[in-house]
C-alpha cells in the first residue's frame, strides 16, 4: 500500500504546488537538495506572487485553507472542514487545531481574516473577493458572507496567492515567517539563492529533506552548468535536465 507521500524537491504541478511523491516506503530523514528556481523572486509575500518561483515559494512556505493535491484534486489543508448555509450565502469553515507558524505561534481564525481582508484590499487579488460581503472569525471557525448564492467557494481558496500570514501582515524579508513545511534560514538576492529548511511542527508531516538551497540564474545556461558541474542536484532547463 502507499503509505507517506514525501515531499521530494520544488515545484511543478502547475506551478501551484511541491512537487510530491509517492513511496511504497518512507525514505530516511535528513539531507540536503540544491535546485533552482525558473527567476528571481521580486517579493516573499504570496499575496503578491505572480511568477513561478514566487509561486513556488510561496508553496514551500505558507500555507493556504485548500489546496490542490495528486491528480488536481482539491482538499482540505489549513481548512479541517466548511459548510455552506444560508442558500449557499455563507461559508463557515473550521479551521484545524494546533497548526503553528514558524516562530511557534498558534494560526488563528484572527490570521486568516487578518490575510484575506488584506488580499481583499489588494488589486492583484480582489479579483477573489468580488461576491463577499464580510469576513469574520473567532477561535477555530471563519465565517464569510457572500451577496449571491455560491457553488464552488473552496476552489478560490487555494489559490496560492491566498496563503496565510501572522495577523495577516506583509513578511519581513529578514524575518519571514509562515506555516509551511520550509521556513526560510536566509535570503541573499546579491548571491541569487534562498536558502530553506524543514519545519519540524509541519501539521502535515516533516519533510523527509533537511535543506532546500535554491539558486536562479542569469542566463538559462548557467543552470545547466552547474548541473554539469556537481554544483545542483536537479536541472530543470536543457539537454541535462533532471
Amino acid at each position: 500500500a502507499l503509505t507517506r507521500v514525501a515531499l521530494v524537491v520544488l515545484g511543478a504541478l502547475g506551478a501551484h504546488t511541491p512537487l510530491f511523491a509517492l513511496a511504497e516506503t518512507a525514505p530516511p530523514l535528513g539531507g540536503k537538495v540544491t535546485a533552482s528556481l525558473y527567476s528571481a523572486p521580486h517579493s516573499l509575500d504570496p499575496l503578491v506572487a505572480v511568477s513561478h518561483a514566487e509561486v513556488t515559494l510561496s508553496s514551500l512556505v505558507f500555507d493556504t485553507l485548500y489546496r490542490r493535491g495528486p491528480h488536481g484534486r482539491l482538499a482540505a489543508h489549513l481548512a479541517e472542514s466548511a459548510e455552506l448555509t444560508k442558500n449557499g450565502r455563507t461559508l463557515r469553515i473550521t479551521l484545524r487545531a494546533g497548526v503553528r507558524f514558524h516562530d511557534g505561534q498558534l494560526l488563528e481564525a484572527k490570521d486568516v481574516v487578518a490575510s484575506l481582508r488584506r488580499a481583499q484590499r489588494l488589486p492583484m487579488t480582489r479579483w477573489a473577493f468580488a461576491a463577499v460581503k464580510s469576513i469574520s472569525g473567532a477561535g477555530t471557525i471563519v465565517v464569510i458572507e457572500y451577496r449571491r448564492k455560491m457553488a464552488d467557494p473552496l476552489t478560490l481558496l487555494a489559490a496560492p496567492q491566498l496563503a496565510i500570514t501572522p495577523g495577516g501582515r506583509v513578511p519581513n524579508p529578514r524575518n519571514v515567517t509562515g506555516s509551511g513545511p520550509f521556513a526560510v534560514r536566509r535570503f541573499d538576492a546579491a548571491e541569487r539563492t534562498i536558502e530553506l529548511v524543514a519545519f519540524p511542527e509541519y501539521f502535515a508531516g516533516r519533510s523527509y529533506v533537511d535543506e532546500l538551497r535554491l539558486s536562479w540564474f542569469l542566463r538559462p545556461g548557467d543552470e545547466a552548468r552547474a548541473y554539469e558541474a556537481g554544483k545542483a542536484d536537479i536541472s530543470l532547463r536543457g539537454a541535462v535536465a533532471f
